[in-house]
């Protein structure tokens, strides 16, 4: 990120829903914590002063939904961002893609965690979001009558 850009930037807030502009109406610093390990830590990072200033700026600037429905349980599910209260972001490509590319500043993830977090954002991009999930039938258990005829004996 260009520093010397960023401290002349005005953060205005007040055009987020609440929810989301929250974080960055608080004041306090930001902690990103990416949502995608199950059963271990989430990579987790603490945003420097020019970091926020960019995440805000960015987040200002969203004129839509920062968070897309999604049907995964495991695997990566956004990124939370914490100050005094938190918000999970996800699907929308500014909010994301900033938030990613602080993640692999900050933090040592193996290339396959990388493309599997890239290749979910993608697809929540591309897709809007997952507003049905799939369900599986109901399946009947299968007869276990021991009187039945069984073929073949």
């Amino acid at each position: 990120f260009p520093q010397a850009s960023l401290p002349a930037m005005r953060v205005s807030l007040a055009v987020l829903p609440a929810a989301a502009g929250r974080v960055c109406h608080e004041g306090s610093d930001l902690t990103v914590e990416a949502l995608v390990m199950s059963g271990t830590d989430n990579p987790k990072f603490a945003l420097s002063s020019v970091e926020r200033l960019a995440f805000c700026a960015v987040l200002e600037s969203v004129n839509g939904i920062t968070k897309l429905p999604t049907c995964r349980t495991v695997g990566f599910t956004g990124f939370q961002v914490c100050g005094k209260t938190c918000s999970v972001f996800r699907g929308d490509y500014s909010v994301d893609h900033i938030l990613y590319q602080m993640m692999r500043e900050h933090v040592e993830l193996t290339q396959v965690v990388l493309d599997h977090i890239y290749g979910e954002m993608q697809r929540l991009e591309s897709n809007g979001g997952d507003f049905k999930c799939p369900e599986d039938p109901p399946q009947p258990a299968p007869d276990a009558s021991c009187d039945a005829e069984v073929a073949g004996s």
